[in-house]
């Protein structure tokens, strides 16, 4: 049986609105298994999102808890959280957020730079990165001459660089269709395969959970079935 590398308990998130108040995630508990591929489905505003920011450490719950590996994340000093999330947590957006004037190369050293990855062990891990995404025959090309699909993995290549243990993907499939989509998935499958990596999936598109391991559904800021 898998271990489970994240696990949330009964998180609950409140955002004043106007003169009252709204709860945008209500009890919400999770497990993710390590070296698999966790889907968190839902219908756009289910609250997937703001789930996200919070088992990243970027926003804080108004209730409950996160534990990585039974460290609380909840509890660490803002220091200590975001060398954490520096260090174990890679991101993936909808959005790739290349930058348009570096290449496919450029773009993920720039992202080893920004971790304090630099010289022959910058180069060594954007080339093992680009090879392991299928983009390493791209890697001089710029993002306007890239397909969505092929960007994509270019920005999967880059959240990957500095060796996470868990990699958040928030909807990386949206602007993509559905073949493009399948492909960047796989992408996920082939990291968790070959390198042990964990992933952690936000959706709403029904083609990709075939290829999930776990699927969770959000709606209405909670719950409402889990499926291992």
């Amino acid at each position: 049986m898998a271990e489970m590398i994240l696990r949330t308990e009964n998180i609950v998130r409140r955002f004043r609105s106007g003169d009252g108040e709204f709860t945008c995630l209500k009890g919400v508990s999770i497990a993710v298994p390590e070296h698999g591929l966790t889907v968190l489905r839902g219908r756009s505003g289910s609250g997937k999102t703001t789930l996200l920011n919070i088992i990243s450490g970027l926003d804080a719950p108004t209730e409950g808890r996160v534990f990585f590996r039974d460290e609380e994340v909840t509890a660490f000093r803002a220091g200590k959280r975001d060398l954490w999330r520096r260090e174990k947590i890679g991101f993936v957006f909808q959005s790739v957020a290349l930058v348009p004037d570096m290449s496919a190369r450029e773009n993920v050293e720039y992202g080893l730079r920004i971790a304090g990855v630099r010289g022959r062990e910058s180069r060594r891990r954007t080339r093992e990165c680009l090879a392991l995404v299928g983009m390493d025959k791209r890697a001089g090309h710029m993002p306007s001459q890239l397909s969505g699909g092929e960007q994509q993995r270019v920005a999967v290549a880059r959240a990957i660089a500095h060796g996470p243990e868990l990699l958040l993907a928030d909807e990386p499939t949206a602007e993509l269709d559905t073949a493009m989509g399948i492909q960047v998935v796989d992408v996920f499958r082939r990291l968790i395969e070959e390198q042990g990596m964990t992933v952690l999936m936000t959706t709403h598109d029904p083609h990709m959970l075939e290829l999930a391991d776990t699927v969770y559904t959000l709606s209405d800021g909670g719950i409402v079935d889990g499926d291992d």
